[in-house]
């Protein structure tokens, strides 16, 4: 892993970079801990799929499936990062004991930026 000052704004603060049989993950040293967690899971979990789809210069129509690539990359890292067992059982606790549980004490729980903690919180919704 390579830090470098400062990326683009648009990329989000970490860029998985393929060249060749070799791979780079680059982050901004901006990023907070927690926000590095994310960007080095991220970033990770794009090079076990092979890379990213969204390229310089790809048609228009592209978009969409970018998109949706980049929304499967966030619901893994949400689900390494936050595992829904673990999830599910924290909700249970809460339920029984008639807590409520919100983004930011899952976030605290698992040492994760709330917005990974409020992605597992959906996905356990939905798996």
């Amino acid at each position: 892993m390579l830090g470098i000052e400062q990326l683009p704004d648009v990329v989000g603060g970490g860029v998985y970079w393929p060249r060749g049989d070799r791979a780079a993950v680059l982050i901004d040293k901006r990023l907070t801990r927690l926000e590095r967690l994310e960007a080095v899971a991220h970033e990770l979990v794009h090079d076990e799929h092979g890379g990213g789809c969204d390229c310089e210069g790809m048609p228009d129509t592209w978009t969409v499936v970018a998109e949706r690539a980049e929304a499967r990359v966030h619901n893994e890292v949400a689900r390494r990062l936050v595992p829904l067992d673990q999830l599910a059982a924290m909700r249970a606790i809460a339920e029984v004991n008639q807590l409520t549980l919100d983004s930011w004490h899952v976030a605290e729980h698992f040492d994760v930026p709330e917005r990974v903690a409020a992605r597992a919180m959906r996905l356990l919704d939905v798996d």
